[in-house]
């Protein structure tokens, strides 16, 4: 995802160093930090969802193994706990009391879905 950010915003140096490395940590701090996203908030969050959207079903259409892991949780729904980000994750603690009621989420899951 962010070495396509920044690819799209013509930061090859920076799309490079992120391909480069094996640590999604590190890509990430890359991607935030150094790359600029020229658009909205809402237009990176469209961007990097459908990135991922991508990223997910090669991932999972390559790797049998993977695929029948996460195959095997049909039917629950999964989320990303993060309580510092409503968008990706549901806005809630790994062990907040209401974390299995949907309805009780601060945020969109939109990782989850993904």
């Amino acid at each position: 995802m962010f070495s396509q950010k920044a690819v799209h915003v013509g930061d090859t140096d920076n799309a490079e160093a992120i391909m480069q490395n094996r640590e999604a940590k590190i890509c990430k701090s890359i991607g935030e930090q150094k790359v600029q996203w020229n658009g909205s908030i809402e237009e990176w969050r469209d961007f990097a969802a459908e990135k991922l959207r991508t990223a997910n079903y090669a991932k999972y259409s390559q790797n049998e193994g993977l695929r029948k892991i996460l195959f095997a949780t049909y039917p629950k729904i999964l989320f990303e706990t993060n309580p510092k980000d409503s968008f990706w994750g549901i806005g809630l603690k790994k062990r907040d009391k209401d974390i299995h009621d949907a309805s009780n989420w601060n945020g969109k899951n939109t990782m989850g879905f993904l």
